[in-house]
């Protein structure tokens, strides 16, 4: 049987805002078009947006009745029901971000019909294990609704066609206690994230420009990062550590990319800490914006204290030829490229202050291997959907 169509399902895209979920989503979508496959994108409403919409020749139905970005008992029923109604046909499969398209895999009529492939971008003990690592009493408490999830999750992982784990860290997780008795393991496959190798590669004009533009000299040393800033994501910490590093090389810089709940708590935290003439905030910034600025950077910096499955903005900083000092408790992520990483314990300022001190190349090469590339991934993908049409 042909593949004609592919339905993604997701509570949010880049219309939402820019997580990395929704930038998979969204860059696969729009390569399995230039593939000559074709793409319809359902999700949550989008503010200022029709509720049937094309972009990038991607068809995008954002249901009006659903809480933009939010899953909701609402989201569940309608997107189960618009598929059912205009979807429900031969050569046609559906990939579900996360737990998007529960409301169709509860639906027998649907599962018996279409194959249903549930992209796994973290797990819900995963996310216990990252709330209780922030030491904050409200995120531990929290945990309660991940403990809830798991249970809520086990049907859908066991009706679902196959189970794609991201990245090698998502994979063994559910290849092991609990989820090794819950999922068959022939059921779970790993397709690493892949990123557009083009757009995030070294140019030594854009770093020279944007450098100026920054009042950066030629010879300082740029620490940058680049994540939503949430406490989980361990920005905290490597402030910590870049005011030590200075101690060692005053001559240095820190630029941050990203915003989120904890940046007034961040530029504060420069202030006390005495090193805000040393730290830029850049804010949010677009996809092309964020692959020109990483040609600024020496090394990146990424102190989470998140289970990540496999973040895209690490995968972006190596294709950029930038090494990376990670948290220690990533160590399926630092496989990728073992001589691009050091692993730092994230809450040692000493640690990452040390780390910061490496030796940096001057060659900018990529550090990512091509399996990593969106090209090589959305094979991957399309490969898998022809088999089970099979």
């Amino acid at each position: 049987m042909e593949l004609k169509h592919i339905v993604i399902i997701s509570r949010s895209l880049p219309f939402h805002g820019s997580g990395g979920m929704e930038i998979v989503a969204w860059d696969l979508a729009k390569t399995f078009v230039n593939y000559g496959i074709k793409v319809t994108c359902i999700t949550t409403n989008i503010e200022n947006k029709k509720e049937i919409f094309e972009e990038n020749n991607v068809q995008v139905i954002a249901l009006k009745n659903t809480k933009s970005g939010k899953y909701s008992k609402a989201w569940f029923e309608f997107s189960r029901k618009y598929f059912k109604q205009n979807f429900l046909r031969e050569g046609t499969i559906v990939l579900s971000v996360s737990t998007a398209a529960a409301g169709l895999i509860r639906d027998k009529e649907i599962v018996n019909s279409i194959p249903i492939f549930l992209q796994a971008h973290g797990t819900s003990l995963g996310e216990i294990k990252s709330k209780i690592r922030t030491l904050k009493l409200k995120s531990i408490l929290s945990s309660i609704k991940n403990v809830i999830s798991f249970f809520k999750d086990i049907p859908i992982y066991q009706n679902s066609s196959s189970i794609i784990a991201v990245g090698d860290k998502v994979f063994n997780d559910l290849n092991q206690f609990p989820y090794s008795n819950i999922v068959n393991n022939d059921k779970i496959k790993l397709i690493r994230n892949g990123i557009d190798t083009s757009l995030f590669s070294f140019n030594l004009n854009i770093r020279n420009k944007l450098r100026n533009k920054l009042a950066i000299k030629d010879d300082e040393k740029v620490i940058i990062s680049a994540s939503r800033l949430h406490k989980q994501k361990g920005v905290h910490l490597s402030l910590l550590g870049f005011s030590e590093y200075l101690k060692i090389n005053p001559n240095s810089k820190y630029i941050i990319i990203g915003d989120g709940p904890e940046r007034k708590y961040l530029e504060k935290l420069s202030i006390q800490l005495g090193i805000n003439n040393k730290v830029k905030f850049l804010g949010n910034l677009c996809r092309e914006e964020l692959s020109e600025y990483l040609n600024i950077g020496d090394l990146f910096l990424f102190t989470t204290l998140r289970d990540e499955g496999l973040p895209l903005n690490v995968l972006e900083a190596l294709s950029s030829g930038l090494k990376v000092v990670i948290s220690s408790h990533l160590k399926g992520v630092s496989n990728i490229n073992p001589d691009a990483f050091i692993n730092v314990n994230p809450n040692s300022k000493f640690d990452i202050a040390k780390a910061l001190n490496t030796k940096i190349s001057k060659s900018h090469k990529s550090y990512l291997p091509e399996e990593y590339s969106l090209k090589y991934c959305a094979n991957e993908y399309i490969k898998l959907f022809k088999g089970s049409l099979k």
